[in-house]
C-alpha cells in the first residue's frame, strides 16, 4: 500500500497527541501540521520535530499540495472552517468528535461532502473498544432477552485549565448560548465534550433515540460551561436510557504538562449497564487499567492497558476507507444522529421539558 500523506490540523484538541505516532506508522507519511496560536507549549508538538509546522492552514495546503487525508485536531468552532478547505480540494477527514454542534451547519457541512470526493470518518473511540465490541455481541444473540433499559456514565476530569477552548462557549459549542434562560453558564461543557456515551448506547442497541429529558446542577469549578448533566430518554423501539456524562474528576493542574498528570486519580471512566428480561450486562467499556503498587519504593502507579486497541481499530477504519473503498464506521451522516440527540437534551435543560427527536 502507498503510503497516505497525511497532517494533522491545529493540534489543541486532547486526543491530538495521540496521533503525532503516524509519524512513525508505515502506512502513513506525515507532511506536515498546523499549530494553533496560543497552544505551542501545551501540545507536546516537541515530539514531531522534522515535520513541517505551520500556524495558517492555507499556507500548509499551498506548500503541501501532496497531502491527502487530515486528522481534524482543532477546537470545535473552526471545524467548519477546516471542513470547507479540506472539502473543496478532496481531501479525506478524520474529525475529533464534533464536527458542530449546529445542526443546521452540520447539513451544510454534509452538502460540501456530497459535492466533494473526500471520505470523513468521525472519531468516537467507543466503537473501537473490545468490552464493547463484546457487549454488541451479546445483546444481538439474545441471551439477555428483550432489552429494557439501557445506563451509562461518562465522566472525566475538565480539560479547559490545560486547553483553555474548552471553557469557552464561542469556540467549544460554537456560540453563547445560555444553558438556561438567564443562566450565566453556557453551553459547550461537558455535553458538548462526550458524545461518545450517545454513540455507543445507539450503536450497541441498534436503535436511535425518539425522546430525550435533560437536567443539569450548579457547577462544581468556575466555568462558562456546564459541568454537571443528566440525560434520559426512550429509544424508538421501547428502551428506556439514563446517561450521565459529566465532569466529575478532580482537577490535577500542573505547572508544566507533561505524561501523567492526567492517570491519578483515573481521569476517564465510562461504564455502561444493559438490562433485558432474561439478565443484564455491566461493562466498563473504557480502558481497563492496571494498577501497580510500587513496592519496595511505594510509587503507586497507574497506568492505561487498553488503549491502543481503540486507537489502532480507527485507524484501520480510515485507512481501509482511504485506500481499499470500505465504507467508514463512523461516517459524518451516521454521526448527525448522535448530534441530534446531544442538541435534544441542549434544548430540554433549557425549555425544561422532554424533546421528541424529528428523525
Amino acid at each position: 500500500m502507498e503510503p497516505i500523506k497525511v497532517a494533522i490540523l491545529s493540534c489543541n484538541h486532547g486526543h491530538a497527541r495521540g496521533y503525532y505516532c503516524l509519524k512513525d506508522d508505515p502506512r502513513f507519511d506525515l507532511r506536515a501540521i498546523s499549530v494553533a496560536p496560543g497552544y505551542h507549549d501545551r501540545i507536546f508538538i516537541e515530539r514531531l520535530d522534522g515535520v513541517d509546522q505551520y500556524d495558517n492552514d492555507e499556507q500548509m495546503f499551498d506548500e503541501h499540495p501532496e497531502i491527502e487525508a487530515v486528522i481534524m485536531a482543532s477546537s470545535n468552532w473552526y471545524h467548519p472552517k477546516q471542513f470547507a478547505l479540506c472539502l473543496e480540494r478532496n481531501i479525506h477527514i478524520l474529525s475529533m468528535k464534533v464536527p458542530t454542534m449546529d445542526l443546521q451547519e452540520y447539513d451544510q457541512i454534509l452538502e460540501l461532502k456530497r459535492k466533494s470526493k473526500s471520505i470523513v470518518c468521525v472519531e468516537l473511540e467507543m466503537h473501537y473498544h473490545p468490552e464493547t465490541y463484546r457487549m454488541k455481541e451479546l445483546i444481538a444473540s439474545g441471551k439477555i432477552g428483550d432489552i429494557t433499559a439501557f445506563s451509562a456514565t461518562n465522566t472525566s476530569h475538565n480539560p479547559m485549565w490545560w486547553l483553555p477552548w474548552h471553557g469557552l462557549p464561542e469556540e467549544s459549542y460554537g456560540k453563547r448560548v445560555p444553558i438556561m434562560p438567564g443562566s450565566k453558564i453556557y453551553r459547550g461543557g461537558c455535553l458538548t465534550d462526550h458524545p461518545h456515551v450517545f454513540d455507543m448506547m445507539r450503536w450497541m442497541l441498534d436503535d436511535e433515540v425518539a425522546e430525550v429529558y435533560a437536567e443539569t446542577a450548579p457547577n462544581a469549578r468556575k466555568s462558562e460551561v456546564e459541568d454537571f448533566v443528566f440525560v434520559t430518554g426512550v429509544t424508538k423501539g421501547g428502551t428506556v436510557f439514563s446517561i450521565d456524562p459529566s465532569y466529575s474528576r478532580r482537577e490535577n493542574p500542573a505547572n508544566i504538562i507533561a505524561d501523567g498528570w492526567e492517570r491519578y486519580p483515573k481521569r476517564v471512566e465510562v461504564n455502561a449497564s444493559v438490562y433485558g428480561t432474561a439478565g443484564y450486562i455491566i461493562g466498563d467499556v473504557y480502558g481497563n487499567w492496571m494498577h501497580h503498587t510500587g513496592i519496595p519504593n511505594h510509587a503507586y502507579t497507574s497506568f492505561i492497558a487498553e488503549h491502543r486497541f481503540s486507537f489502532s481499530g480507527r485507524i484501520d477504519d480510515f485507512v481501509n476507507a482511504i485506500r481499499y473503498g470500505k465504507n467508514p464506521t463512523v461516517s459524518l451522516e451516521y454521526h448527525r444522529k448522535t448530534m441530534e440527540i446531544i442538541d435534544g437534551a441542549y434544548r430540554s435543560i433549557y425549555y425544561g421539558k422532554t424533546i421528541k427527536l424529528d428523525s
